[in-house]
């Protein structure tokens, strides 16, 4: 078998691997379905699926990919574009707003994702991350006892998917509820004159 008829082989079969598991995930819920399921339904051996996807947890990445690109791209190119237009606090503020409403989207994939014990390898929480940090960043003085990179930590954990999907499920918030949460209690602090807010 030649290299180019084995790469699209590969390609033909984590295409395949997709397409069963968004299907299965729609239909049965991401929770309920197993790699096992499938491995089966995609008529593919195990080998096979955790040479392409190691768990669930990267499955769901794999899933959120494409979304979570456009997604990215999108909240970047709108926070270049209001640096100078809007106060910074503003700024941070519509970023969680819209992290939330991503999640809301998205939340069976992203409880998948983040709860498969690989938050520091996961690249759309590092680049959320980096961008909250650097926000969090530009609203502290050089003195502050606040550190950027904690609470930038502390108010991601506020917009964790399974959080978030327990406080709509489970306890009934909705999502303008569970954000005014996470503004009045994580972000008001970043707002006083001292923080550099407006």
């Amino acid at each position: 078998m030649t290299i180019r008829r084995r790469r699209k082989d590969a390609v033909e079969s984590r295409d395949k691997i997709l397409d069963t598991a968004r299907t299965l995930f729609k239909d049965c819920g991401v929770q309920s379905v197993s790699m096992h399921q499938i491995a089966q339904c995609a008529h593919v051996g195990q080998g096979t699926l955790y040479r392409h996807y190691a768990h669930k947890g990267d499955l769901c990445l794999a899933l959120l990919k494409e979304s979570a690109e456009a997604f990215l791209k999108n909240l970047t190119d709108w926070v270049e574009a209001s640096r100078g237009q809007i106060p910074p606090y503003d700024i941070l503020e519509s970023v969680i707003r819209q992290i939330i409403d991503f999640t809301d989207n998205n939340t069976s994939l992203l409880t998948a994702v983040n709860s498969s014990k690989f938050i520091s390898n996961n690249p759309f929480y590092q680049y959320i991350h980096r961008l909250v940090s650097s926000l969090v960043a530009e609203l502290l003085p050089e003195d502050s006892p606040l550190d950027a990179t904690l609470t930038s930590d502390i108010i991601l954990a506020a917009t964790s998917p399974a959080l978030y999907m327990f406080e709509r499920d489970e306890r009934g918030y909705t999502k303008d509820q569970v954000f005014d949460a996470i503004r009045l209690t994580c972000l008001s602090g970043l707002r006083t004159p001292h923080y550099g807010g407006e």
